[in-house]
């Protein structure tokens, strides 16, 4: 699979690990794992703009990049653990909300 960006990689190689029958039951897997990556990113992105907020007056170029770095940061763990990282023992009644909220997130975003 190329060109898949590292979240789909990470959500591919914990579902292989993790949930190995939900995986062989996924009719397109490499689409599933590119949506759950794409999904992902967005979320990343949305979540770091909320949390960095809006420049202070006077902040520098250094504080900027500081503050928008700790908020990407911030953002990539929560959302990782979130879409990416499902815990083995939530199984699999999580994995059914997950894909439901999958959707229904990609749905939002593109409206």
């Amino acid at each position: 699979m190329n060109n898949m960006n590292p979240y789909e990689t990470d959500a591919q190689r914990h579902w292989e690990t993790y949930f190995p029958v939900a995986l062989a039951a996924v009719t397109d897997p490499p689409s599933h794992f590119r949506e759950i990556g794409e999904l992902t990113e967005q979320t990343i992105r949305l979540r770091a703009d909320t949390l960095a907020g809006q420049a202070p007056v006077g902040e520098t170029f250094d504080q900027a990049r500081a503050r928008n770095t700790t908020a990407r940061r911030q953002a990539e763990s929560e959302v990782i653990r979130r879409l990416i990282l499902i815990d083995p023992e939530d199984t699999p009644d999580v994995l059914e909300t997950l894909l439901a909220e999958l959707a229904d997130a990609a749905e939002e975003l593109a409206s």
